[in-house]
């Protein structure tokens, strides 16, 4: 399968995603911190707004599938839900892949734009089941399961070579961890009631897909997270990625990861702690062709980060400059995606509080406290907070490095393509692994502060967070004019605080200034309008989109101002139900909304969907962010333009 992603802002085609499944709904309140979740869900509220997300996802990726045999749109226009069909009982869409009518086409699966991953599982169980067999081994091994529960799921797995639903039913235990079947009397039989066994944990965190794999470039890093409840994620995705992705076994060089030293377990318990490695995606972000940026945060250790530096240089993903950004070990921001998503060339989203522009702005709106804590603390409270909340470290690969490497692929393309005699092999087998080790050992760190030689675009140090963002923007995608920032909350406390908490920085770009976002989070959203307005950005052509879409802001949203206390029209905002609704034929005519035009067609809605610009689409979220993950979460993208 072609993978490609080289920023986070290009038109998005290809995703891996995961529906919430039962194992969300059955997180008791004792474990709630273990399974790294702070509130209990309700399970059917929550895969409800879920599949507002993947709906919106195939109206802009793959919206054919959204339309019927006939041509109608899959919601009836009185309830906005699927219609279904009485002598079949298949829904109109299906986004449930437990259910027959399920909205992927196995024949097609390797174009299919939306992924869901457990319908992937069933799928690679049904095609390798000797493969599925050795992957249901090595989870019981990983989770300690007792033998006899051990026989009933692979023989679960056996009985799916007679009974297709047999897979469907495997899949579904590995991710819940309840298994509602028994080998017994020589056949499999289904437990019902309380005789179903939670035989391991549920992997409650699998929705949030993009912590557990990054497509960088080309290549695929299978990431190592800290907590052990998601270590059976990092499991799975391996097998997606051998068996799906990267099918052929001379692929297989592009999935990359990191992990521990050899010696590791030899080391003391206290160094131990500075040599662990753990890593998620939510830090990883391909942020242009050549720039890498990863978070050094409560997830992802410095010592990952180093590991990850030599990896990623060293293979060709062509990656010559990656950005560290540590910011402080909270809750509230476990990855750095979290506090900051790329919206558009010139635009981006960042918590406030890291931003030294809005902590330099609040020193001034305090001088007197503040001025008085200079004399007492010899610096301001706002560059200590800063010290300790960001911190900025760049890497390049340099003229050093290329040249180990460019001698490396000499011996390597020798040693491939000619005849040699066991000492010349031997001999150049030898001087690879002297090659590599001199590569580790170079010094990568863009040293800016005394001297001049540095990487070309980035030969000034950047004095925060937000200027490192503005130098992206100039250096890496050739911005001229003024780089904008949208703040959580609009930059007012506590909204600021209480919006990130919620996902407000945590956005899925579906391109480049098109945003998805949480409905809750409605102050940042407002500065997000507020900033488009500013930049005279444009919306959408399309005949009575624009009027339709400030009327219905007015009744969905009693806060309209910006940050000057002045009203104006939420022109681009768009709820998903607002855009459901105009789809099936809501207008605002003569000062009044009616519901008398035609729903509309496949070839018209895809008109409306690639007229829509400088938008931020948001998703009902009651439920959602409960679960502490937002759209760029919940993705995994695997291709882009």
């Amino acid at each position: 399968m072609n993978i490609s992603v080289f920023s986070e802002i290009g038109k998005l085609k290809r995703l891996l995603v995961h529906s919430p499944d039962g194992g969300i709904g059955s997180v008791p309140t004792s474990k709630l911190h273990d399974w790294l979740y702070d509130d209990i869900v309700d399970i059917d509220k929550i895969q409800e707004e879920y599949s507002r997300y993947q709906m919106l996802l195939l109206l802009f990726l793959d919206s054919k599938k959204l339309f019927t045999a006939n041509g109608e749109f899959a919601l009836d226009k009185n309830s906005k839900r699927p219609t279904k069909d009485e002598a079949t009982g298949i829904k109109s869409f299906e986004n449930n892949p437990e259910k027959k009518g399920y909205y992927v086409d196995d024949d097609n699966i390797e174009n299919e734009a939306v992924i869901d991953t457990q319908y992937l599982l069933q799928y690679l169980f049904k095609t390798q089941p000797i493969k599925a067999a050795f992957l249901v081994e090595s989870i019981c091994a990983i989770e300690g399961v007792h033998p006899f529960r051990k026989r009933d799921l692979l023989e679960l797995l056996e009985a799916g070579k007679t009974d297709d639903t047999k897979y469907s039913d495997i899949v579904k235990a590995l991710l819940t961890g309840k298994l509602e079947h028994q080998f017994k009397n020589g056949k499999i039989v289904k437990l019902e009631g309380e005789d179903a066994r939670f035989v391991f944990p549920p992997v409650p965190n699998f929705i949030f897909t993009r912590d557990i794999g990054v497509t960088i470039g080309n290549y695929l890093l299978i990431t190592k997270p800290k907590f052990y409840i998601r270590k059976r994620e990092v499991v799975l995705m391996r097998f997606i990625a051998e068996n799906f992705l990267f099918k052929d076994d001379k692929e297989q060089f592009k999935i990359l990861n990191v992990s521990e030293d050899d010696d590791f377990f030899q080391i003391e318990e206290k160094e131990q702690h500075n040599r662990e490695v753990t890593y998620e995606g939510g830090d990883v972000m391909m942020i242009s062709p050549k720039h890498l940026m990863i978070g050094c945060t409560e997830r992802t250790s410095p010592y990952a980060i180093q590991k990850l530096i030599n990896r990623i240089f060293w293979e060709d993903t062509g990656i010559e400059m990656i950005t560290v950004i540590k910011i402080s070990a909270k809750r509230s921001q476990m990855h750095i995606d979290t506090v900051l998503s790329h919206i558009r060339e010139d635009l981006w989203v960042i918590h406030s509080p890291l931003s030294e522009v809005w902590q330099t702005k609040q020193e001034a709106k305090y001088w007197k406290e503040k001025l008085y804590l200079n004399k007492l603390n010899q610096q301001s409270f706002s560059e200590n907070e800063r010290q300790q909340e960001v911190t900025i470290f760049q890497f390049y690969l340099n003229e050093e490095g290329l040249k180990l490497k460019k001698e490396y692929d000499v011996l390597k393309d020798k040693r491939n393509n000619e005849v040699l005699t066991k000492e010349e092999n031997d001999s150049i087998v030898l001087k690879k692994r002297d090659l590599k080790g001199k590569f580790k050992k170079l010094d990568f760190l863009l040293h800016q502060e005394n001297s001049k030689v540095g990487h070309p675009l980035y030969t000034a140090a950047p004095k925060g967070l937000e200027d490192l963002l503005q130098q992206i923007s100039k250096n890496d995608f050739g911005v001229e004019g003024k780089v904008n920032f949208v703040y959580s909350g609009a930059g007012d406390p506590p909204y600021d605080e209480r919006e990130q908490w919620t996902d407000a920085c945590n956005l899925l770009i579906l391109k480049s200034g098109v945003a998805v976002g949480y409905d809750r989070n409605s102050r940042t959203a407002n500065h997000f309008n507020e900033k488009m307005l500013d930049t005279n950005s444009n919306v959408s052509n399309y005949k009575g989109f624009i009027e339709f879409l400030v009327e219905a802001n007015k009744i969905r949203f009693q806060y309209r101002k910006n940050t000057k206390d002045e009203e104006m029209d939420l022109k681009h905002i768009l709820h998903v139900e607002d855009l459901y609704d105009f789809i099936l034929g809501k207008r605002f005519v003569n000062n009044a909304f009616t519901n008398d035009t035609a729903t509309l067609s496949n070839t018209e809605t895809d008109v409306l969907i690639n007229s829509i610009q400088n938008t931020l689409i948001l998703l009902p979220s009651n439920e959602l962010s409960r679960a502490r993950g937002g759209s760029h979460c919940m993705s995994m993208p695997l291709l882009r333009d």
